[in-house]
């Protein structure tokens, strides 16, 4: 396997165990694959953010409350050159006692870290 396609297998399998780990609602596994200057746009209002790691964590494990999942559909859009992870997926949590399901658009964007692997850099996800 050439360098670039494994660099892209890597980058798909580690976009899947941070959806595993956010499904699961497990917090402290799935900021392991936060970078340091993670940015985070909030799903439901897309003017407000978060910056830095610690502040992504915070606001996940507030929106964890909620039992969010996140589903990618195919095809998965995927390029290890860039570290964009994006498609579409369906979004579904808790507002106002009432569960919602939505159609996202995704983009994830990852920062390679040669002992970390691919890490978050970016996330945003938009109806």
């Amino acid at each position: 396997m050439s360098a670039m396609l494994q660099a892209a297998a890597d980058l798909l399998q580690r976009f899947n165990d941070a959806t595993t780990a956010f499904n699961n609602h497990d917090l402290d596994k799935y900021s392991k694959y936060f970078h340091n200057k993670i940015h985070v746009k909030h799903v439901h209002d897309h003017s407000k953010h978060e910056n830095g790691a610690n502040s992504a964590k915070k606001y996940w494990g507030k929106k964890f409350a909620h039992k969010p999942q996140f589903t990618p559909y195919q095809p998965i859009s995927v390029d290890a050159a860039t570290g964009v992870v994006e498609g579409t997926a369906l979004w579904e949590d808790t507002r106002q006692d009432k569960r919602i399901s939505i159609t996202v658009h995704y983009r994830f964007i990852f920062a390679h870290d040669p002992g970390k692997g691919w890490l978050i850099a970016h996330m945003y996800a938009h109806p």
